[in-house]
């Protein structure tokens, strides 16, 4: 059947890890992109021809890290190792500040997200009322049948200063995408299960045959293992994401 041949709309990444364990199933390919520019919304500062003579910082205007967590985030170490960019990653550690504390660029400002139960009783800038506050309420609250993208389901639940913020700010930088255009109910189905309209049921997603011992083979990997022995909770790009697709 056809779709066994031709796949289309995933990202750079996924080529290359089809690519790498292409098996006699899976004899062709494309990959479509709908902006000028591969990547979706992987977006730095600095571009490949000019690296070599930038000597400012590197930002980003899309996501700007990765999680180590889980089956998915040993995939990902696995699939950097195999297509040689180890020397790149920046790892953040436990330890690190980075780790510890979360900032929100807002009206032009950086302000400190609140990381324990006393912080987010208090309220903060650029939030006008306590964090804690929002997110009790908002659970006990009804979103219509019609909601299903992240910022509408939160923003029925939390408030709009949640949905802008907080929300906003966490789809771009996990998911590359827009909160406004992301399905809440295709990105995080436990969530939706709990937070979507009340009949909504919970989404369901294609299962990976025999997880754990997938997992045991990712764990096999000399760079899986030292993200684990030195407690890397999220890692970034010393040349930015955009270097993936340059």
């Amino acid at each position: 059947m056809w779709w066994w041949h031709k796949w289309a709309g995933f990202c750079l990444l996924s080529q290359q890890c089809i690519s790498s364990h292409k098996s006699q199933t899976l004899q062709d390919y494309f990959g479509m992109e709908k902006s000028n520019e591969v990547g979706g919304w992987m977006a730095t500062n600095v571009r490949n021809g000019d690296r070599k003579v930038y000597q400012g910082a590197i930002n980003e205007y899309g996501p700007r890290s990765v999680r180590t967590a889980g089956l998915v985030g040993n995939n990902t170490l696995q699939l950097i190792s195999d297509i040689g960019l180890e020397s790149n990653v920046l790892p953040v550690k436990s330890s690190d500040n980075a780790a510890k504390q979360r900032m929100i660029y807002v009206n032009k400002k950086l302000h400190i997200l609140p990381n324990s139960m006393l912080s987010a009783l208090k309220k903060q800038e650029p939030f006008s009322k306590s964090l804690a506050w929002s997110i009790a309420g908002g659970l006990f609250k009804k979103v219509p049948p019609s909601y299903e993208t992240m910022h509408e389901v939160c923003e029925g639940r939390f408030g709009p200063e949640v949905a802008d913020y907080l929300v906003s700010a966490f789809v771009r930088g996990v998911f590359a995408a827009d909160s406004k255009q992301l399905s809440m109910k295709a990105a995080f189905p436990p969530m939706w299960g709990r937070l979507g309209p009340k009949k909504a049921g919970m989404a369901r997603r294609p299962a990976i045959k025999n997880p754990d011992l997938f997992n045991k083979s990712l764990m096999s990997n000399p760079f899986v293992k030292r993200a684990k022995r030195e407690k890397w909770t999220q890692w970034a790009m010393a040349n930015g994401f955009s270097y993936l697709t340059d």
